[in-house]
């Protein structure tokens, strides 16, 4: 099978996109890494920003080189330090070196490793917009201080490391904490966005405020303010969800794309889509029907998937929009249970949460209509079709397993394989339904033990590093929370615990500790190597408290009039900046 005739255009547009950049744009653009319109003597884009800011074009082959007029810089010479390079033109749209460094370490160290699947929008289209409206740079900048603090507790406090800059060289900006900095920009941002979005145009206001939104969570959540950023998260859906509804010349949305993307790039909607796999995950507040009426989006893509997928951009958009489809289905279906997470300041001050869990998970389903089995089974076969397409890409990965690029093979394939044992065991009255699924759990381990033991690893798994996406936290919880072999379980935490690095709400060492409570739960009181089923306990709720950086974890063991209830109290200390 093809994939449709719209589908297939569009493909072919983003594929076109990441095609390397021509080389013959005005030395600016060229430092920028962004395109260039080659208007000469200097380019429009570069015009934007005053006179003087385009520093013109390299001598082709050949010619001979021409001293341009010269340009009066006394007004941004005392931006600029000893240390700044004297043909780098873009520092004269920042205050100070600190903010330029910011944003080159924005550029450099944080855009590469916020999405390892959608990495145009962090590395392009976000730096794009940040020339047209200078309230994203002051963004751009907080999110390069925010990952310094975080990465690095010696950047605090910086009275006592001297005057250095934070340059090139790695050292530490001018100011009272790298953290105070990153949050000075943040509300320049924050105001800015406020002020310019009340004079712009509808359609112009729809992409900022998307954009915006995406920059918001992004900032909350490297700030483990997690209620905050899953707040806007959820804002940030209806944001989707208003597009939908005012596109109505598309009938049935393909899943994968933007329906206006001449107004609204693909790589914000897919995006989008990718933050919505992590409320899903984690609290998904919204209502039955809305679960009904998403779990049916891009039935017309998922009927015309190829059966050979063709490049790894087209085997991650389906993947994608399957997991979406899959997850609201398994929201649906529980929909009206209470949440994964809770936030204790949503449940007052003397409430510990503990009267909001249920006694017996088991008993949520007693009454479930053979309707969801069968619909669940649709699930599973479109996941086992995606598969196969998939299969021939990926062996051909593994023989060239040296490769950066078959990091990107081996997460879509942990991913699908997530996805199998997830849904299998959403709808199961017991935790038994795991035991015929050690082939996948030994799967899911052994790939994410290549991926981060890869020598290319840190470009997506640093320590201490933060990705916006999903990428292998949430599938190695998995194993680690429903695998009852104990080696193969331990061998999951274990990689949780091989460095710390940040998945939007997922800290990796966290959810080993979680993994962890319950594996402690389970195997108290048994001898043998085999958990029985009155052992096994399932995760009933997690309960936050940011203020006294807290989880208070519960879980139910046993199934029937037999279970209990059993939980735990963690502390986590974070450094900040």
């Amino acid at each position: 099978m093809m994939l449709n005739a719209a589908s297939t255009s569009r493909e072919s547009n983003r594929k076109r996109a990441k095609k390397p950049k021509v080389k013959t744009g005005c030395v600016t653009c060229k430092i920028r890494r962004v395109k260039c319109d080659e208007t000469r003597p200097q380019c429009l884009r570069c015009q934007k920003f005053g006179e003087g800011y385009c520093d013109g074009y390299e001598p082709a082959q050949g010619e001979q080189t021409q001293k341009r007029p010269p340009v009066n810089r006394s007004a941004s010479s005392a931006v600029v330090r000893n240390s700044t390079p004297k043909r780098d033109p873009v520092i004269r749209v920042f205050s100070s070196q600190d903010e330029f460094c910011c944003f080159r370490l924005y550029c450099e160290e944080v855009a590469p490793q916020l999405s390892s699947s959608n990495r145009s929008i962090w590395h392009q289209l976000l730096l794009q917009a940040g020339q047209n409206q200078p309230f994203i740079r002051h963004a751009i900048i907080a999110i390069g201080a925010l990952n310094r603090s975080l990465r690095d507790p010696r950047t605090v406090p910086i009275s006592d490391r001297g005057k250095a800059s934070m340059a090139l060289g790695g050292h530490y900006p001018v100011a009272s904490s790298v953290r105070a900095f990153a949050l000075e920009h943040y509300d320049k941002f924050l105001e800015g966005a406020k002020g310019k979005m009340s004079l712009m145009g509808r359609e112009e206001v729809r992409r900022t405020a998307m954009i915006v939104c995406l920059l918001v969570v992004c900032i909350e959540n490297m700030q483990y303010r997690y209620s905050n950023a899953l707040e806007h998260a959820q804002n940030g859906l209806r944001l989707m969800e208003e597009l939908r509804s005012d596109t109505p010349d598309e009938k049935e949305p393909n899943g994968m794309f933007s329906p206006i993307p001449n107004i609204i790039e693909d790589e914000i909607v897919q995006q989008y889509h990718r933050m919505e796999l992590q409320v899903m995950a984690m609290y998904d507040a919204r209502t039955p029907s809305e679960h009904t009426r998403l779990k049916q989006e891009g039935s017309a893509s998922i009927k015309d998937m190829p059966e050979l997928f063709t490049s790894l951009e087209q085997a991650r958009l389906y993947l994608d929009l399957l997991m979406r489809r899959t997850y609201h289905f398994m929201g649906y279906a529980l929909a009206d249970r209470s949440a994964f997470l809770k936030f204790s300041h949503d449940l007052g001050q003397s409430s510990s949460g503990e009267e909001n869990l249920p006694k017996d998970i088991s008993s949520w389903l007693r009454d479930a209509p053979d309707e969801l089995q069968v619909e669940q089974e649709m699930y599973a076969a479109e996941n086992r079709r995606w598969a196969l397409a998939f299969e021939p890409m990926f062996r051909v990965a593994l023989r060239n397993i040296e490769r950066v690029e078959s990091i990107r093979f081996l997460l879509l394939k942990i991913q699908s394989l997530t996805m199998t044992v997830r849904l299998a065991g959403h709808l199961s009255k017991s935790e038994l339904v795991y035991d015929t699924f050690m082939s996948e759990f030994s799967q899911i381990v052994t790939l994410a033990d290549v991926v981060l033991k890869h020598r290319h690893v840190d470009r997506f798994f640093a320590g201490g590093a933060f990705s916006f996406d999903m990428g292998l936290i949430y599938p190695l919880m998995t194993p680690a929370m429903s695998c009852r072999d104990r080696t193969l379980r331990r061998e999951a935490i274990e990689l949780l615990c091989i460095r710390p690095w940040r998945e939007a709400q997922w800290h990796s060492q966290t959810s080993a500790d979680i993994a962890r409570f319950l594996m402690e739960v389970e195997e108290d009181g048994v001898e043998t190597a085999y958990i029985p089923e009155w052992a096994r306990a399932r995760l009933s709720g997690v309960i936050a408290d940011q203020e006294k950086r807290s989880l208070h974890l519960h879980c139910i063991r046993g199934v029937g009039e037999n279970t209990t209830h059993r939980d735990s109290l963690r502390y986590y200390f974070v450094s900040e900046g």
